[in-house]
C-alpha cells in the first residue's frame, strides 16, 4: 500500500492525520473456477499522540489513539450496500533519528469495525462481526521545511 502521515507535534503530545491505499486483488474459487477482482480499502484517520519518550531524544516512542474511516471499493465490493465504516484507531509508534532533522520511523495502527457486507437488493439482517485491520508501517520523518526537530 501506499500512506502518508501528517502531525503537529510538540515534545509530549501532538495531532496526526494519516492516510493509507491497499489496492489488491480478491482471489477465489467459484463452482471450480478461479476468479480474480479489485479489491481496495482506503483509510484515514485523525488522532491525538503521546510522547512516552519525545522526538527530542535519539530515539523516541508515542501511542495514539483517535477517529478513522475505512472505505473499500473495487469490483469486489460494488455490491454492497454501505462500503464505508467510522473506526476507533490505536497505535504506537517508535522512531530513530538518523541525524539532526531526519528520523526512522517504524509503527503499528490498528482500526477496530463492524462493516455490514450485506448486498444491494437483499432483505433481512447479517451478523456483523468487529474487523481488526492492523496496519505495519517503516518510513521517514521530515520535519516540514526542515523546522524544528
Amino acid at each position: 500500500g501506499l500512506g502518508g502521515r501528517l502531525g503537529i507535534v510538540g515534545k509530549r503530545v501532538g495531532v496526526e492525520f494519516t492516510g493509507e491505499y491497499a489496492p489488491s486483488k480478491l482471489k477465489f474459487d467459484l463452482n471450480g473456477q478461479q476468479n480474480q477482482e479489485d479489491a481496495n480499502v482506503t483509510t484515514g484517520s485523525g488522532r491525538l499522540t503521546l510522547f512516552i519518550i519525545p522526538t527530542c531524544s535519539p530515539i523516541w516512542f508515542a501511542v495514539s489513539g483517535g477517529v478513522g474511516v475505512v472505505h473499500r471499493s473495487g469490483a469486489a465490493y460494488a455490491a454492497l450496500t454501505d462500503r464505508t465504516d467510522i473506526a476507533p484507531t490505536a497505535g504506537a509508534q517508535a522512531g530513530f533519528h538518523l541525524g539532526r532533522l531526519i528520523a526512522l520511523t517504524v509503527s503499528a495502527d490498528g482500526y477496530f469495525y463492524k462493516p455490514d457486507f450485506s448486498s444491494t437488493g437483499t432483505s433481512g439482517t447479517t451478523s456483523q462481526i468487529t474487523q481488526k485491520d492492523l496496519h505495519l508501517s517503516v518510513g521517514l520523518s521530515i520535519p516540514f521545511l526542515g523546522l524544528g526537530r
